[in-house]
């Protein structure tokens, strides 16, 4: 009997991608945090406490199949709730290379609860074609 390798749902932070087309084959958090020591009289850590953790969230996506996307589809300032963080999108980016599929990614970063979507930047229309030739 064949022991099978549990399933890992990918958590696409910036909700890019699609069933058919584009979809999410990794992702990173970027955890970061602050910490605080108190040292004793003999010099020893008496104290620590960790602070002010973050992510930097990041997302690279296959191209399964023709993408298109309308200008506005996409858009940089973007806010999304995943579970209870916020994220905020920063970067998208697209990569071809002879002989090589194109690549797409999409990177951000955490954002406090309150923050809102009021300055976004709408990524023009575009397609990526799933053939690719060398």
């Amino acid at each position: 009997m064949a022991i099978m390798a549990p399933f890992i749902t990918k958590t696409d932070y910036f909700g890019i991608s699609d069933v058919s087309s584009l979809v999410c084959t990794s992702n990173g958090d970027g955890r970061s945090a602050q910490t605080a020591e108190a040292v004793g009289q003999d010099g020893s850590v008496v104290a620590y406490n960790v602070y002010g953790e973050t992510i930097s969230p990041t997302n690279d996506y296959v191209i399964k199949g023709n993408v298109t996307k309308a200008a506005g589809d996409i858009k940089l300032g973007q806010i999304n709730e995943v579970g209870e963080i916020y994220v905020c999108l920063n970067n998208v980016q697209i990569g071809t290379q002879a002989g090589s599929a194109p690549t797409f990614s999409a990177s951000g970063e955490q954002v406090e609860v309150s923050s809102s979507n009021n300055c976004m930047y709408s990524i023009p229309a575009f397609s990526l074609s799933k053939k690719h030739h060398a």
